[in-house]
C-alpha cells in the first residue's frame, strides 16, 4: 500500500509556519511529514533554514498520529554523531514510535560551515559507516567508549534511549555497498537498467529510475520482497525517487 506524505520545506518557510503545515497535513489525512536537515537553504532567495530538531520537537507536540521524520541528516561533520544519537533518541520518544530518520554523506552546502576540509566521497562513506556504528551503540543505552579513525567517544551514555529504528539513505551502488556493511534490514538501489531489492535484480522496461517509481507505486515488488520493507522506508521512497535517493532500514 502506498503512503503519501507532505514535505515540510524548511528552506521556504519559518519555524512556526512549518509546525502549522504539519498540523494541516495531519488533518488532511497525509501519512507522514518529512523535513530536511539543512543549515543553509538551496538558494538565498528561498530565505529560510531553521534548526530541524527544534521544529520537529514542536511538531511532535502539535500532532498526534502522523509519522514525522527527517529525510537525510549528514552525521559526519556539522553535528557530531554522539549529539545526533541523543537528538534522535529524544525525538523518537516525543513522537512515540512515529519518528523516522535518514542519514547520508551530505552536501558541502551545509557541512562546510565549521571550516573543515570537505572530504572525498569515499572518505565520507567511511565516516558515515563509523558514525552510524557509534550512534547505534549509544542507542542501546549503554556506556560507550569508542576510539576510531574519525571519531572519539569517551564515557558517553544516553539515559533515554530511542524507541524506533533508523532509516539509512543511500545514493546508488557505492553507498549501498557501505549500507550492506551496516547490517541493513532491507536494501534498495538502482542503476541505469535495474532496481535491486535485497540483492535481487529486477529489470526495468525503461530504466532504473522508472523501476524505482514503480516500486513506490507498489507494482514492481513481489509480495515477499515488499513485506521486508519497513513502514518508514515505504513512506519516504515515493517522495525521494526523483532525486535518485533510495532508503533502507537498519535495526
Amino acid at each position: 500500500m502506498t503512503s503519501y506524505g507532505y514535505t515540510l520545506s524548511g528552506e521556504e518557510f519559518s519555524p512556526s509556519d512549518l509546525v502549522a503545515a504539519a498540523e494541516r497535513a495531519e488533518r488532511a489525512g497525509f501519512d507522514f511529514v518529512s523535513m530536511s536537515d539543512h543549515f543553509h537553504p538551496w538558494t538565498s532567495t528561498q530565505g529560510h533554514s531553521p534548526f530541524v530538531w527544534s521544529v520537529l520537537g514542536a511538531v511532535a507536540h502539535a500532532t498526534e498520529q502522523i509519522d514525522v521524520g527527517i529525510g537525510v541528516t549528514c552525521p559526519i561533520m556539522r553535528i557530531h554523531p554522539v549529539v545526533l544519537a541523543q537528538a534522535t533518541a529524544t525525538l523518537s520518544l516525543l513522537l512515540d514510535g512515529r519518528f523516522f530518520w535518514g542519514v547520508g554523506t551530505g552536501e558541502a552546502l551545509n557541512e562546510h560551515i565549521l571550516g573543515q576540509h570537505w572530504p572525498a566521497p569515499e572518505v565520507r562513506l567511511e565516516m558515515l559507516e563509523e558514525a552510524v556504528g557509534v550512534i547505534r551503540a549509544l542507542w542501546a543505552g549503554e556506556t560507550v567508549d569508542h576510539y576510531g579513525r574519525y571519531y572519539t567517544v569517551e564515557n558517553a551514555r544516553i539515559f533515554d534511549p530511542p524507541a524506533a529504528p533508523m532509516t539509512l539513505a543511500m545514493f546508488r551502488k557505492r553507498a549501498a555497498k557501505h549500507g550492506v556493511r551496516l547490517d541493513l534490514r532491507s536494501q534498495l538501489l538502482y542503476d541505469d537498467t535495474h532496481v535491486y531489492v535485497n540483492g535481487t535484480a529486477m529489470p526495468s522496461p525503461r530504466n532504473g529510475r522508472e523501476a524505482l517509481r514503480r516500486l513506490a507505486d507498489d507494482r514492481a515488488l513481489s509480495p515477499n520482497a515488499a513485506a521486508r520493507l519497513s513502514p518508514a522506508t515505504a513512506a519516504i521512497l515515493y517522495n525521494w525517487y526523483r532525486d535518485g535517493y533510495v532508503h533502507a532500514s537498519i535495526a
